[in-house]
């Protein structure tokens, strides 16, 4: 209680169990439950160096406070769209509680620099768009024009379905669900945004992505989500066929998910890999060892991208 004689000392404590803040005064100590906050979720977007424990905080681990203070407006992006209830804590030292930043995670594309504010993403492509809508999806959607109710990605009717990676049973449901390859992207469990985010180049090439926590080689990044369709030219598409199925294209100029923003390397750190997940072909960004707030790269192969003309709205990173 001492230590908070000057000014009063906030502590969130995360654990695997119901999470809360303290308010330290120097006269009494306050609660805050935070039933919605998980211990895994803070985990995946907050770098591992910068988080305090139990351990070293008594001895103000000042190279992580350093790090938390380097990622402070890329956190609060973070914590504002998955955890909005966050701001509660600032009413205990008489500061707005006013969410900042709305919507999806992958709504805002952030900054590097500590001095540039987050900017929406419709924003960050007026030069070349001014009419840039960009609509973030959970799964890829099919374009019914070209395929009418027909998914070209299914080669499997069931009702029971076998990982062809590792021969065991995948369901829907979890108490039937054996397998686990990549089982941050594919389980019965609802998915949560990846623990990715959207930022601005400062060499003239708009968007990359940037990992917030490390995904170790073999780890799924995410799935390439986008509208299933065919017949597109000359534009910037994924092409890929499921067994003896016609080959199809998932298109992310105007649907999609972060996938689209990452850059492609002479020097990646993903590839791609398709998955078999219930029946229906995925198009799966694997990591090849991403440490947090690395930049992620995939290679350009004419295998994926063919029929690609040379200028695109993909950035480039060489």
């Amino acid at each position: 209680m001492a230590a908070a004689d000057l000014d009063p000392i906030i502590v969130v404590n995360v654990s695997s169990y119901p999470c809360d803040a303290f308010l330290i005064e120097h006269n009494r100590i306050r609660v805050l439950e935070l039933p919605d906050l998980k211990l895994e979720e803070v985990r995946m977007w907050v770098p591992a160096s910068a988080i305090i424990s139990s351990r070293s905080f008594s001895h103000h681990n000042t190279t992580a406070m350093n790090k938390l203070r380097a990622i402070r407006v890329r956190a609060e992006v973070a914590a504002d769209t998955l955890q909005p209830q966050w701001r509660q804590l600032l009413s205990f030292v008489g500061e707005s509680t006013q969410i900042h930043w709305h919507g999806h995670p992958h709504d805002w594309t952030v900054s590097t620099r500590k001095s540039e504010d987050p900017l929406p993403l419709a924003a960050t492509y007026k030069t070349w768009d001014p009419e840039f809508k960009f609509t973030n999806l959970e799964e890829s959607i099919i374009d019914t024009e070209q395929w009418g109710n027909q998914d070209p990605r299914r080669f499997e009717e069931g009702p029971q379905y076998y990982c062809k990676s590792c021969s065991q049973r995948q369901s829907s449901i979890a108490d039937e669900n054996e397998c686990e390859c990549f089982p941050n992207v594919y389980s019965p469990n609802p998915r949560t945004p990846a623990p990715v985010q959207i930022f601005r180049t400062h060499n003239g090439k708009n968007n990359g992505l940037i990992a917030c926590c490390t995904f170790r080689q073999g780890q799924a990044v995410g799935e390439f989500v986008g509208m299933i369709t065919k017949g597109l030219a000359d534009v910037d598409v994924m092409q890929s066929q499921a067994g003896e199925n016609e080959p199809y294209q998932i298109w992310q100029g105007g649907h999609g998910n972060f996938t689209r923003f990452i850059n492609h390397s002479c020097a990646p750190n993903c590839r791609f890999q398709t998955f078999a997940w219930l029946g229906v072909q995925r198009i799966v960004v694997v990591s090849e060892g991403v440490a947090a707030t690395a930049r992620t790269h995939y290679q350009l192969t004419l295998t994926n991208w063919r029929d690609l003309r040379t200028t695109t709205t993909r950035s480039t990173t060489r």
